[in-house]
Parts: structure tokens; sequence; C-alpha cells
């Protein structure tokens, strides 16, 4: 008796209003066409395709204060958060779809709604979302390509060395 596949769902989180530069949000729909339900079944996994998030567009206005379109960019989070603990309850495992650099936002929001749901702690799970939210916007304001350089670093220890 062999046990039944882990279902796996894919969300899409197509935004970039966050960003000084547009694209990002073509992200979930590139990752479709290049083939991700397929590769994720070809490993024995059972895919559940939960479309785009619908999210606010793009409103295209200047930074405000150093922030972009801040109230857009906390609903985004608030969506992502929910999927996520919608999936996290039902027992499937979410996969989220978007372009980078949202990719840290994504990841708080899974990691906050993970926490919330698995390990049923509520306050720890927001006060994770508002630290690694802060810390996400302090960086960006410091430096809007940090997630890539942090990755060259990761990718060559050498880099790190003084």
């Amino acid at each position: 008796m062999s046990a039944s596949p882990r279902t796996v769902t894919l969300i899409g989180a197509p935004t970039d209003v966050g960003a000084a530069e547009r694209g990002a949000s073509m992200g979930p729909e590139a990752m479709r066409v290049a083939g991700i339900q397929g590769a994720l079944e070809a490993r024995g996994l059972r895919v559940v395709d939960r479309g785009n998030l619908p999210g606010p567009a793009n409103p295209r206005q200047p930074p405000v204060d150093g922030y972009r379109n801040l109230e857009a960019v906390l609903e985004w989070c608030r969506l992502v958060h929910e999927a996520v603990y919608q999936d996290l309850r039902a027992a499937r495992q979410p996969i989220l779809l978007g372009g980078a650099p949202r990719a840290v936002a994504i990841a708080n929001g899974t990691l906050a709604a993970a926490i919330g749901l698995g390990l049923r702690l509520w306050i720890p799970g927001l006060v994770i979302w508002a630290i690694g939210h802060a810390a996400a916007v302090w960086a960006a304001k410091r430096d809007a390509q940090f997630v890539d350089v942090a990755r060259r670093h990761l990718r060559y220890p050498a880099y790190l060395r003084v």
C-alpha cells in the first residue's frame, strides 16, 4: 500500500508595486510557461494551481518618504499571508510564485503564517513578520539591490571575508 502523493499548491503573487522597475509581476506566468507544474508532478507531487492572487495593480507613483506604494505593498503582504495560511491549514504545502526581489516579502509572509498556524504562536508570528518587513524595507531603502548582493555573497563566500 503506497502513500498518496503530497499535495503542493502554486500561488502566483504577480506584483511589482514596491519596485522601482517594472517586470517582476511577470514572474509567476513565466514559471508556469517554463513548466513548473510538470516538473513538480514528475517528482511525484500532486500539484494544484490556485492561479494568481488578485492584488492591487501598480499605481506607478514616486516614493513617499522612501516608500513606494506602501498601501499596495501592505495589501499584497496581507493577501500572501492569507493564501499561505489557508493552504497550511488545509495541510497543503504552498509554493509562492513571484518575481525578485519581492521574494523577501513572500518569504516573510510565508514564515509568519507557518509560525502562526503551524506552531500556533500568533504573537511571535506577527512579531517575526513585523521585524522581517521592517528589515527588508530598511535594506531596500539603503540599497535597492540588496537581494542580488546577498545572493552573490552567499554564492561566493570568499566575498564575505574582510
